[in-house]
């Protein structure tokens, strides 16, 4: 087994993040996945027999057609970057609060997140939209199962009516979920027939490298074990 600790320079799963990989035995009826949350730093137990997959390129093949055929033929609304795979720790799910009880604490779900500029008329000032997926990923009789668990909007600027390009946009990411769950579904097919023992999410491109040092805001990978 490998055995990853994460020292993140910020909030867990937030930035950059130094981790280090050692291997050692397996012992008899490991389970693998996330051992432990303190503060900025977290420890992995991985399998020497998980099958990874990157998530980065994946989302952007699955997703970003989705988002230029929702933007269509306008200058008003620009997708300036993302579509991104990111962790988050159920409480920091920014709806956490109002329904806390619907997952552990130490759930991670798979955050996919975009950043759109709105050029708006003056005297209005331009905002700048963040809008996030989040995808609970598990598995379910052994097979892998991702629903969309949520949507949340963050707009900065907007001037003086930020709150309603906020409800806008919020309101149009929750019409969208539906689309986004689909196309899970359908990058899901392949494994559709198989079964598995664990699965767990991993920051970054999943390296198994002895010291590594990536960003966990812009690449996830899901891996699977056998």
């Amino acid at each position: 087994m490998i055995t990853e600790t994460f020292q993140f320079f910020g909030p867990t799963f937030e930035t950059i993040f130094l981790a280090e990989n050692v291997t050692g035995p397996t012992p008899a009826n490991t389970i693998f996945g996330w051992k432990s949350f303190a503060s900025s730093h977290a420890t992995l137990v991985r399998s020497d027999q998980e099958n990874d997959v990157d998530l980065g390129p994946v989302v952007k093949n699955a997703f970003l057609p989705i988002i230029i055929k929702l933007l269509g033929n306008q200058h008003i609304v620009t997708l300036t970057s993302g579509p991104f795979a990111q962790i988050a720790l159920w409480p920091q799910v920014p709806y956490f609060l109002a329904r806390p009880l619907n997952h552990s604490l130490n759930t991670t779900l798979l955050r996919v997140d975009f950043n759109l500029h709105v050029h708006t008329p003056w005297p209005m000032s331009d905002a700048d939209v963040n809008t996030s997926f989040y995808v609970f990923a598990r598995l379910q009789g052994g097979h892998v199962k991702a629903d969309v668990d949520g949507a949340w909007v963050i707009v900065n600027g907007g001037w003086p009516d930020g709150q309603a390009i906020a409800d806008k946009f919020g309101a149009a990411a929750i019409q969208a979920i539906p689309t986004v769950q689909s196309a899970i579904n359908t990058t899901l097919a392949p494994l559709s027939g198989a079964t598995f023992k664990a699965l767990y999410l991993i920051p970054g491109n999943g390296s198994k490298a002895p010291v590594l040092v990536q960003n966990a805001t812009t690449d996830t990978t899901l891996a699977i074990v056998a």
